[in-house]
């Protein structure tokens, strides 16, 4: 896309929304005037019913859609002008809908890269804080 940055000048990972709006097709807001940092190392918890926004906001920040109003930023760049493929780089994303497979463990850390060796997925499982 045009006018869309592809280089990254980020200034560290803090997610900001700054009276942020939003609402799908039908029109009815889902978001209205959410303003909040998430700060970088510290962990931010989104509470409330649910249709509350909670999903809605995490999908903002991933850039799956854009905000109608206000501005979400990460590390001080407004992200709307950053290319979707790029930004995505600075992100990790676990949805609430996580599907296992029926198998081991082993074997669903390698649906990732399917010709792993277990020496790979081991490596793999400890980055991830998960080979406990």
């Amino acid at each position: 896309m045009k006018g869309l940055a592809e280089k990254l000048d980020n200034k560290g990972y803090d997610i900001e929304f700054s009276n942020v709006g939003f609402s799908y097709d039908t029109g009815d807001d889902v978001l209205k005037d959410v303003s909040f940092t998430a700060k970088q190392g510290e962990v931010t918890a989104l509470i409330g019913p649910s249709g509350g926004g909670k999903t809605t906001i995490s999908r903002l920040a991933a850039r799956f859609w854009d905000a109608d109003k206000g501005k979400i930023t990460v590390g001080g760049m407004d992200i709307s002008k950053i290319d979707s493929e790029t930004m995505m780089s600075l992100y990790s994303l676990v949805f609430q809908d996580v599907t296992l497979y029926n198998n081991t463990v082993m074997e669903n850390i390698r649906i990732g890269k399917m010709d792993a060796t277990d020496e790979e997925v081991i490596a793999a499982a400890k980055l991830a804080h998960c080979d406990e």
